[in-house]
């Protein structure tokens, strides 16, 4: 199953700190992927401060329909898989 990590970094950032998820300066969070994968999660329910692993059991349940692909998009990686597919 493709996983997909999510780290809070800006790429204005050179310095390479990464920024700690904070959830109390946010209700949602919302994740849009290349390959057009949506989740919608509640910050209760986000764990860890650094990044999370998306495409996994953890965070499958707010996972939304998925959308168009982002255009012209370039992919590194293999598609993320669906836990429900």
């Amino acid at each position: 199953m493709g996983r997909h990590g999510l780290h809070p970094r800006r790429e204005s950032d050179l310095d390479g700190v990464v920024k700690r998820l904070d959830a109390t300066m946010y209700d949602y969070l919302f994740v849009l992927v290349a390959d057009g994968r949506q989740w919608y999660i509640p910050a209760s329910r986000i764990e860890g401060g650094r990044g999370l692993t998306l495409g996994g059991q953890k965070y499958a349940g707010f996972e939304v329909e998925r959308g168009d692909p982002i255009p012209d998009s370039h992919v590194s990686r293999a598609p993320l898989q669906s836990s429900s597919a």
